[in-house]
């Protein structure tokens, strides 16, 4: 679900063609892990 066609939008929401999540959101997710079991 895209908000705009603003390029600014489209660089940060960039969708994984296999999983279909935010890639920022992933790293988010990510960072999260890291920080709760390291």
């Amino acid at each position: 679900m895209f908000p705009s066609t603003s390029p600014n939008d489209l660089r940060v929401i960039v969708y994984d063609p296999l999983g279909g999540v935010p890639v920022a959101e992933l790293e988010v997710i990510k960072s999260k892990e890291k920080l709760r079991h390291g």
